[in-house]
């Protein structure tokens, strides 16, 4: 997760985060050592993919939403599962790139190596300000997030929605999903097939007006690529 968390787009996310929701104090970002990354949720994704074995054959997405939750071994409370949409996913990288400014030196000029960082902190009390640490034992270093030349004590801000619409998948991975409704019996059994049916794909030109069939509401525009 080193690689995948430790960017300016991430510090942006936490740097508003501390401001806007009004419980939270501050948050600290570890990024541990290359070869010794171990966590506590390996052992989750390590229960999904075995229950997934378990249960073998998929149909739709909302079968991993059923995996994941009966994933836990057995007397544990069930994996807590949040279905994401297009519509939650807003745009950080525009917010980051308006808002804030990350600059390749920090408060004491010294040269910031974003892929040497091992810890980030960010506190309500400190608005704009990122620190962090090269190596676990040294001091926090400053870095000065404001684009702002005078100094903004708090700020709120408006997040826009990344994707207005459901991402379209190619046409050929659509007629290839429509695909497995085909032969005797087909691979995936024909019930699902109005889901498969609603996807949006790329020079969709039919119209959205027509209501999404009945449990047929999650989004697998995420699986699209």
């Amino acid at each position: 997760m080193r690689g995948q968390n430790l960017n300016k787009y991430m510090a942006a996310m936490c740097l508003t985060a501390v401001q806007e929701i009004p419980h939270l104090k501050s948050i600290d970002l570890k990024f541990l050592v290359v070869g010794h990354s171990e966590m506590e949720c390996d052992s989750m994704h390590s229960a999904i993919s075995t229950e997934s074995k378990r249960v073998g054959k998929t149909n739709w997405p909302q079968d991993y939403k059923t995996i994941a939750r009966c994933a836990r071994r057995k007397g544990d409370k069930p994996y807590l599962v949040h279905d994401i949409t297009h519509n939650l996913i807003l745009d950080w990288k525009s917010h980051a790139d308006r808002n804030m400014i990350f600059r390749k030196i920090d408060q004491d000029r010294r040269q910031v190596g974003w892929q040497k960082i091992s810890c980030m902190n960010f506190s309500k009390c400190r608005p704009f300000v990122m620190r962090f640490k090269e190596s676990f034992d040294e001091d926090f270093r400053i870095l000065n997030c404001n684009r702002k030349t005078r100094v903004r004590s708090s700020a709120t801000y408006t997040l826009n929605p990344l994707y207005s619409c459901k991402i379209p998948i190619k046409k050929d991975k659509y007629d290839d999903l429509l695909s497995l409704f085909e032969g005797k019996p087909p691979p995936i059994p024909i019930e699902y097939k109005p889901y498969y049916e609603n996807l949006p794909f790329q020079g969709d030109q039919r119209e959205r007006n027509q209501e999404t069939p009945q449990g047929y509401e999650s989004d697998i525009s995420d699986m699209s690529n």
